[in-house]
């Protein structure tokens, strides 16, 4: 115990002596606390579009109601009525800011064809979108990493070609036992920062101990498994270049490259139909209906909407009620395909969990996201509330539309409100964890075997 307190205190301190080490990092520290503050001013940016939200639909109604007497029909006012949703990001979004940067998070619906509105989303900077958003997630998946191998690529070369490695060897330690206290002070060096990081982001946005234990745990795993990894290339007891060289290709597989031709696999041999399709077949299907017999067309409406059927539709003259049954086809005539686009994408996301195992950088990404409710799922909850959203409009709509009551006559403040957040409907990312944890056990009990057969082949 004695010798293990004794050459790990000389370990810590030949590791702090001289000006690299603790400029590197600083320099993540420094990196990981703008990571929170980028990824606090994106989210601060969408909620601050969130708030102002309903003052615009105030506005909009206001002007849409005072161009028209209240005598004229309500439902005529419907085509020009834009409803507010919202997805509220959650209080860990700010950490992982995942796909909210490219999923629309404030969708603006009327009451005539859904599935082409559910796709719509504002423009963004192009640029913007490729480079991608620098926040603490990003730090410690792609950043971190360069750290540990900074730290290990020449944990054994280096006293190796300087001699020193036989004076260390010696004292009589056993060469995994050297090998596992160089690790271990480096590995609590570069834990210690990414814990600061996570508890840093738990104080400033305020979140769950839960999610910033989850969080930890994660980011553990993952910077465990980087060590492994060093392990086993250290064990191999190559110079310094060619350990430097192999973790950095590594570093580049794992993080750039593998996932970009893994995406492009998954991409090719699984392809999604394109929401445009959606939008194109839902609008041929509305337009097309012009062209059909009105009963046709009620028919198909009464089939999913049976209680309307009592109410009288005019057959010498254009009505409302007729026209949203327009609608109402439009969206029957994209469904399956629009059920086959929602199927295909969660299909590639149970493919891409898969793959995600032989690129820790995806897997820990994912569990940042799932905890911070940023991942596809919680988008696709998000549409899932909006196609809600929109059958409580018709809900409350469509008696007005039918009777063909005046605007006046209806109370336009109770017209139901939508917002929709991800609180309470937490996902556990134990199974990220598990994963990590046993690809890191696999590379630590591969590293540790190589090293001591080596051993074995020098005595």
């Amino acid at each position: 115990m004695k010798r293990a307190w004794t050459l790990t205190r000389l370990e810590i301190k030949s590791l702090f002596v001289g000006f690299a080490v603790p400029a590197g990092c600083l320099g993540i520290l420094l990196a990981g606390v703008y990571g929170l503050y980028s990824g606090e001013t994106s989210i601060r940016l969408q909620q601050a579009v969130l708030e102002e939200s309903p003052k615009l639909y105030e506005a909009h109604q206001s002007y849409v109601l005072s161009r028209a007497p209240d005598s004229a029909p309500a439902g005529d006012l419907l085509y020009y009525t834009f409803l507010h949703t919202h997805h509220e990001p959650s209080s860990w979004a700010p950490f992982a800011l995942g796909g909210r940067d490219v999923h629309p998070f404030n969708l603006k619906v009327r009451l005539l064809t859904l599935e082409g509105q559910l796709y719509d989303s504002e423009l963004t900077n192009p640029m913007a979108l490729f480079y991608g958003n620098f926040d603490a997630s990003f730090v410690i998946i792609a950043l971190f990493p360069l750290l540990v191998i900074a730290l290990t690529y020449g944990l054994i070369s280096d006293e190796e070609e300087s001699g020193a490695w036989k004076l260390v060897l010696a004292q009589g330690p056993p060469v995994a036992f050297v090998l596992a206290t160089k690790l271990g002070v480096r590995l609590g060096c570069v834990l210690a920062l990414a814990i600061a990081i996570v508890a840093l982001g738990g104080l400033r946005f305020g979140a769950p101990w839960t999610t910033i234990v989850e969080t930890a745990a994660v980011a553990s795993g993952y910077l465990v498994l980087w060590f492994g990894a060093c392990s086993l290339v250290v064990a191999f007891r190559r110079s310094s270049p060619f350990n430097a060289i192999a973790l950095l290709t590594l570093w580049l597989v794992w993080t750039v490259v593998g996932p970009s031709l893994a995406n492009v696999v998954i991409a090719t041999a699984m392809p999604v139909p394109e929401a445009l399709e959606v939008t194109v077949r839902q609008r041929q299907g509305y337009h097309e209906s012009w062209d059909r017999p009105q009963g046709e067309v009620m028919d198909n409406f009464y089939r999913s909407y049976p209680s309307y059927a009592s109410y009288p539709i005019p057959d010498d003259r254009f009505s409302t009620g007729w026209y949203f049954a327009m609608n109402q086809m439009g969206d029957d005539e994209a469904r399956k395909l629009a059920e086959a686009y929602r199927a295909t994408i969660e299909r590639r996301q149970e493919l891409t969990d898969r793959v995600a195992s032989f690129f820790p950088p995806v897997l820990a990404q994912r569990g940042f996201n799932r905890i911070a409710r940023t991942d596809l799922e919680s988008h696709l909850d998000y549409l899932d509330s909006v196609r809600a959203y929109h059958e409580e409009l018709k809900a409350f709509f469509f008696p007005i539309v039918f009777r063909e009551d005046p605007k006046g006559s209806v109370d336009w403040t109770g017209v139901p409100r939508h917002w929709h957040s991800d609180v309470g409907r937490a996902r556990s990312s134990l199974d990220y964890v598990l994963v990590l944890s046993l690809l890191a056990a696999a590379l630590f009990g591969a590293g540790f075997l190589r090293l001591g057969a080596r051993a074995a082949a020098t005595t």
